[in-house]
């Protein structure tokens, strides 16, 4: 009876995988010819003059005739939208345009006032690609940067990013910052949406950073990858900004902030904020803290820094003194002079030395 059973359910596995298999190979081929069908109607869209609406709107009663479902819709969009990522200038704008189509345009919308997740984010990621031209609809979508879900608010946000205006792109990055719970490379691919690479928007964008960065309110591990993303873009006149806040900052303040600080420091290349950070938090009690100050000191390339990092190659924690001796290594000839002085006895942080030194040797031989 139980092998019956079992025939039985293999049987229907295979038959259920062998029908959607088949379903989804219609499918294909439905899409495929549909393209087909559309792209020339889509390339004479783009040949034609902008300014003859007459041709224009006959282009696009010919394109609407063929949008008979839902399906035919994602299709026009999908070639619409692989079209666009290959091309620049006018084409692009009139096929952002041909996005604007009524009867795509009326599903997305609905779409943004759905309460299935999927047609939220189907939703919003059709207005990434024209919200300039329907501002009017950023009233829909900024609710969304509350959704519970992360992926809608994710899409949302990208939404808004598309935006040309700064404000706007800032308020959204804010409402964003304020949620808990967002992890550190989500917001951090934000940031980078929110920067806009098309236009020289830098002075506006550091304005809303610096508006984000100072309210505490917002949750302190936000804030911090937000001073990280600073430095990573390469909003280099937030430097001075960033070393400021260094300098009115205690030891004993927030530590997650501290860390993000030194880390865009060294990503900076701020030279001269060295011996702040050594003063500050060469003996923090935060290992975290003492690990990044040791890669900033490394990379800020002060040679000032050499005493304060032999001292770290003694630092209770192994992290710390592997990264002072590394931090040591990148500080040219005077560090690898402080190295050599460490080689001689069996402790794992001086063989990493003498293993560095012996490197360097070989190097240079070859060189020779």
């Amino acid at each position: 009876m139980v092998l019956v059973v079992l025939l039985i359910m293999s049987t229907f596995l295979v038959l259920t995988a062998v029908i959607l298999r088949k379903k989804h190979e219609r499918d294909e081929a439905y899409r495929l010819r549909k393209k087909e069908e559309l792209y020339p109607l889509v390339l004479n869209y783009l040949d034609l003059d902008p300014s003859n609406r007459k041709e224009v709107e006959k282009a696009e009663s010919d394109i609407i005739k063929r949008l008979k479902t839902a399906r035919d819709l994602e299709v026009l969009e999908d070639l619409a939208l692989e079209i666009i990522y290959n091309i620049a200038g006018a084409e692009k704008l009139k096929l952002r345009q041909l996005l604007l189509i009524q009867p795509l345009y009326t599903q997305r919308y609905r779409q943004l006032k759905s309460w299935r997740i999927e047609n939220l984010i189907q939703g919003c990621l059709y207005f990434v690609n024209v919200i300039n031209q329907r501002s009017n609809v950023l009233e829909q979508i900024f609710p969304l940067l509350e959704n519970r879900s992360v992926l809608v608010l994710h899409t949302a946000a990208s939404a808004i990013f598309a935006y040309d205006e700064v404000a706007t792109r800032g308020r959204a990055l804010k409402k964003v910052c304020m949620r808990s719970g967002i992890s550190e490379m989500a917001l951090l691919e934000l940031v980078y949406k929110f920067h806009n690479k098309e236009f020289d928007q830098m002075d506006e964008e550091v304005a809303e950073l610096k508006s984000i960065i100072s309210d505490r309110s917002v949750p302190n591990v936000n804030r911090s990858v937000i001073i990280k993303s600073v430095a990573d873009i390469g909003y280099a006149t937030m430097a001075d900004y960033l070393h400021d806040m260094i300098t009115g900052m205690q030891q004993t303040d927030n530590g997650i902030i501290a860390t993000s600080l030194i880390h865009a420091m060294g990503r900076f290349e701020y030279a001269d904020a060295a011996g702040l950070l050594a003063e500050k938090y060469s003996d923090s009690p935060d290992v975290t803290i003492r690990e990044t100050l040791a890669d900033t000191l490394g990379k800020l390339g002060n040679t000032e820094s050499i005493p304060v990092l032999i001292g770290m190659t003694s630092d209770a924690d192994f992290g710390v003194r592997v990264r002072a001796v590394y931090a040591l290594a990148a500080l040219g000839e005077p560090g690898y002079e402080a190295l050599r002085g460490m080689e001689g006895t069996e402790d794992e942080i001086q063989r990493i030395a003498s293993s560095i030194i012996a490197q360097l040797e070989t190097g240079k031989q070859k060189e020779d």
